[in-house]
C-alpha cells in the first residue's frame, strides 16, 4: 500500500511538471501573440500614414484598423481568459480527485495497518498460548517420567528386598535342614548304641 501511495505521488509530480511546462509554453505563446498584435498594429498604422490621402481619410482608416485590431485582441483575450479559467477548473478538479484518491489510499493503508496490528496481536496471543501449553506438557511429561522412575525404583527395591528375604529364608531353611539332619544322625547313633547295649545285656 505504501508503494501505491508513493507511486501515486510520483505520478502526481510528473503530471504537475507536464502541466507547468504546458502553461509555460502557453505564456510564451501569449507573449509572442501580444508582440505580434503590436507589430501588426504598428505596421498597419505606418502603412496607412504612408499613403497619400487626406488626413480625415487616414484618421478614419486608422480608427477602423484600431477597432478591428481591438476586436481581434478582445477575441484573443476572451479565448485566453477562457483557456486559463478552464485550466484552473481542470487543476481544481484534478486536485480534488487526487486528494480523494490519496485519502482513499491513506485510509486503505490505515486499515491494512490496523488489520496487521490485529493479526500480530492475535498471533502473539496464540504463540503465548502455545508456549504455555508446551511448558505445561513438558511439566506434565517430566512429572510422569519422575513418577515412573520413582515407581520403578520402588519396585526394584521391593523385589530386591523380597529376594533378600527369600535368600535369608532359604538360608534359614538350609540351617534348619542341616540341624535336623544332625539331630537325626545323633538320634540314630543313640539308637544304635542302645541296641548294642541291649544285646550285650541279653
Amino acid at each position: 500500500m505504501k508503494k501505491n501511495i508513493k507511486k501515486e505521488r510520483e505520478q502526481k509530480k510528473r503530471e504537475q511538471k507536464t502541466r507547468e511546462e504546458e502553461e509555460e509554453k502557453r505564456k510564451e505563446e501569449e507573449e509572442r501573440q501580444q508582440k505580434k498584435w503590436e507589430h501588426e498594429r504598428e505596421a498597419l498604422e505606418t502603412k496607412i500614414r504612408s499613403e497619400s490621402e487626406e488626413k480625415e481619410t487616414i484618421d478614419r482608416k486608422l480608427e477602423e484598423s484600431r477597432k478591428e485590431m481591438e476586436e481581434r485582441r478582445k477575441g484573443w483575450e476572451k479565448e485566453r481568459k477562457e483557456w486559463w479559467e478552464n485550466r484552473q477548473r481542470e487543476d481544481e478538479e484534478r486536485r480534488q480527485e487526487e486528494d480523494i484518491k490519496l485519502e482513499k489510499l491513506q485510509e486503505e493503508l490505515k486499515q491494512e495497518r490496523e488489520n496487521y496490528e490485529k493479526k500480530r496481536k492475535e498471533d502473539d496471543k496464540k504463540i503465548k498460548e502455545q508456549q504455555k501449553e508446551k511448558q505445561e506438557l513438558e511439566k506434565n511429561y517430566k512429572k510422569i517420567m519422575e513418577d515412573m522412575k520413582k515407581k520403578h525404583e520402588e519396585e526394584a527395591r521391593r523385589q530386591a528386598e523380597e529376594l533378600n528375604d527369600f535368600q535369608k529364608k532359604n538360608k534359614d531353611l538350609e540351617t534348619l535342614m542341616r540341624k535336623r539332619n544332625e539331630d537325626l544322625k545323633e538320634l540314630k547313633d543313640l539308637k544304635e548304641k542302645y541296641e548294642e547295649k541291649r544285646c550285650t545285656i541279653s
